[in-house]
């Protein structure tokens, strides 16, 4: 068996049952915690089981056999990869977003129902937040930020301002051009001191 035919051949397994089991029990538990409550499913009566959990325990999130295996009917390994790098990109897609994308991907028409791909995106959670965070890290180079605002008394009477020239111009002499500024006469010698500025020839 080549590689592509035994990738194609585990790709269609189905999932294991019992791992259904745990990952449709942790995502009720979430939800009944508060963990993506607008996104819970029309099919999940999340105020009846927070209801019964209190009474009862725990107990109540877990499912039917029968129920849950028509729930998971059509997601094999290969929709649930789809699903990890739809759901832990960057680009932080809704768990309906993701739905919509495997409903449309999955081969021969499967219709694959909400509350699992709902399940499976809440059991990607931490994973989720691992591979989407942002780290900042900090080294011994140095930054310089400046901003740098030129404008002339026309601009200054109508409130408007004037993009910075990536070097600095003459300076008008004659009478009813528009001139620098002291604020910006003294910001470009200040660049002009720190090298960010090229003399014009």
């Amino acid at each position: 068996m080549g590689n592509a035919a035994f990738e194609s051949w585990v790709d269609e397994k189905p999932l294991d049952r019992d791992l259904c089991q745990r990952i449709h029990y942790q995502a009720l538990v979430r939800a009944a915690r508060g963990c993506h409550t607008e996104e819970v499913p029309s099919t999940v009566d999340l105020t009846r089981l927070r209801e019964l959990g209190q009474f009862l325990g725990s107990e109540v999130y877990l499912s039917h056999p029968q129920a849950l295996e028509r729930l998971f009917t059509g997601v094999s390994l290969g929709i649930y990869r789809m699903i990890v790098e739809l759901y832990c990109s960057r680009l932080e897609r809704s768990i309906a977003m993701v739905w919509r994308i495997v409903r449309a991907r999955a081969a021969g028409g499967i219709d694959i129902p909400y509350e699992a791909v709902w399940a499976l995106c809440m059991h990607l959670e931490e994973h989720r937040r691992h591979e989407t965070e942002v780290t900042i890290e900090r080294d011994n180079s140095a930054w310089w930020l400046f901003s740098l605002r030129c404008a002339g008394r026309r601009a200054d009477r109508e409130g408007m301002e004037r993009p910075a020239p990536d070097r600095l111009p003459p300076r008008p002499r004659e009478r009813g051009r528009d001139r620098f500024s002291r604020r910006g006469r003294a910001a470009c010698r200040r660049c002009l001191r720190a090298g960010r500025l090229r003399r014009p020839p």
